[in-house]
């Protein structure tokens, strides 16, 4: 095994370990792991001003997506250090790399699945003025993010 291979081998596992976890926000620099994603939430939660009903689907969906989001970060750690020790072996077995993050991806996926549809449902039983809210709010969500891309783009 020659070591461009190997090279390729790491950057697609890391790339597609980045693909995964895209989902979930970033938090800033030193604050704890929920706190971009929950910031987000807040932001757009203090906007809507939900009924009873409403507010316990929205706990529940805001629950589970710092409880993916955890879990999903701890997974990739945990996956990281695999491939790092892996790595240090002669030779390293590679397909056991390829095994750990297809099972990390296959549970991250199950977990974004899971945490959209329970945001679905709260979208579902919103007002038209609240989902108009929520319309705005992710065009600007959007506009950020599309602003982010180009940066990247140019610069990097």
């Amino acid at each position: 095994m020659n070591a461009t291979f190997v090279n390729r081998v790491i950057s697609t596992l890391l790339l597609y370990l980045g693909l995964g976890l895209v989902a979930f926000a970033n938090p800033a620099k030193g604050e704890p792991p929920t706190t971009g994603l929950v910031r987000q939430l807040d932001k757009l939660h203090d906007k809507l001003q939900l009924r009873d009903d409403q507010q316990r689907l929205w706990d529940n969906a805001r629950h589970k997506s710092v409880e993916a989001q955890t879990a999903t970060r701890a997974d990739k750690h945990t996956l990281i250090e695999f491939a790092e020790a892996e790595l240090e072996r002669t030779p390293p077995d590679l397909g056991e790399i390829a095994n750990r993050l297809d099972a990390v991806e296959h549970r991250n996926a199950l977990w974004q699945r899971e945490v959209r549809d329970l945001w679905l449902q709260v979208y579902a039983i919103l007002s038209p003025q609240q989902k108009a809210i929520v319309r705005q709010h992710l065009k600007g969500e959007l506009s950020h993010y599309k602003l982010l891309q180009n940066l990247r783009e140019r610069f990097f």
